[in-house]
């Protein structure tokens, strides 16, 4: 199946209007987002004034303003009698969910987010909207302290459902981090690679990125010849294989060298102060004895913002070539002073 993206250029080069593959409204919001104004307003016609209302909506947030009486007025519309459309009225009342927390009403957006996602749910189960509903009352859940509860709703999530590829993707990373923050290892790797498998089908580079630095870098400091394959151990909820000690998690190497020959090429931007995916790739790295791989090392050290990326670097090599790393540790500490 094509993308939104995929079906724009399709329509730019002669393709007949047609909701099979997406509503008018998805499509109108792809060609809005990528700044395709023929396609929009030959979108627009085929539109009813229920979507119409969210497409201003979505307008609003593509350039940064609040969406403000749009809202309302889109409320009103989606649940009069003559316009009343009920998916759409659980999109907006999760628009309304967002725009109440950014402006401190949490009880207001909880409330609003809940209806939403309840709402989706019996109308529109496993949707575009009702997975965006969902991976907002998450996000919603991990902003507010309440992790658990995050993970509960990433629980809800199943393959058996239809989700998409992406949702599942996000899902499986939310709940890995999670997981692992909590000490819950086995549970972290599995659903850190499930991310990975769910992110091959989404064709989105940046979602494979995350989804496997994240697996590398649970999986590097747990390796055992004798584990037997994530494959497998994924099948059942409860099959692990289990370290030397008897305790962590036993990851095969063939495993880990998989996903890190995926990994190596896809990234060409380094900077950022916090880069966890970085030093997860690291981790791996030196778990397989392929630092020479890195692919940074290739490229100007000052694009490495990452102090503790930095730090490790310095650590794993040799004294001749530490030595710019500790040079460029310098520089980052007096930035930050």
């Amino acid at each position: 199946m094509r993308t939104p993206s995929q079906v724009i250029n399709g329509l730019k080069t002669g393709d007949s209007l047609s909701e099979d593959e997406y509503p008018f409204l998805v499509l109108a919001e792809q060609a809005m987002g990528e700044g395709e104004s023929e396609i929009l307003r030959v979108l627009k016609d085929e539109l009813s004034e229920a979507q119409r209302c969210v497409l201003e909506i979505t307008a609003c947030r593509i350039q940064g303003k609040p969406p403000g009486d749009l809202i309302d007025k889109a409320l009103d519309v989606t649940s009069s009698i003559d316009t009343r459309d009920i998916q759409l009225e659980g999109r907006v009342r999760m628009e309304r969910g967002l725009q109440r927390f950014i402006d401190g009403d949490i009880e207001g957006a909880d409330e609003d987010l809940t209806w939403a996602e309840a709402r989706l749910k019996s109308v529109a189960k496993a949707s575009r909207d009702h997975d965006l509903s969902l991976l907002n009352k998450a996000s919603f859940h991990l902003s507010t302290e309440a992790p658990l509860m995050a993970l509960q709703v990433y629980g809800e999530i199943s393959v058996a459902s239809g989700h998409a590829d992406e949702t599942l993707t996000l899902s499986r990373i939310g709940a890995a981090r999670i997981l692992a923050s909590i000490g819950q290892l086995f549970p972290a790797v599995r659903n850190a690679w499930n991310a990975t498998i769910h992110a091959r089908n989404t064709g989105f580079p940046e979602l494979q990125w995350q989804s496997n630095t994240l697996f590398l870098g649970l999986a590097a400091d747990n390796l055992s010849d004798t584990a037997a394959p994530m494959s497998e151990q994924v099948l059942e909820p409860g099959s692990r294989s289990f370290a030397e000690d008897g305790v962590l998690p036993a990851i095969l190497p063939d495993d880990l060298q998989m996903i890190f020959n995926e990994t190596i090429s896809r990234e060409s931007e380094f900077n950022g102060g916090e880069r966890p995916d970085l030093r997860g790739l690291l981790l791996s790295a030196v778990a397989l004895d392929r630092i020479e791989e890195l692919p940074w090392l290739d490229g100007d050290i000052r694009d490495i913002e990452d102090p503790v990326l930095v730090s490790a670097m310095i650590s794993i090599l040799d004294d001749e070539r530490a030595e710019e790393w500790q040079i460029r540790m310098q520089e980052i500490m007096q930035s930050i002073q």
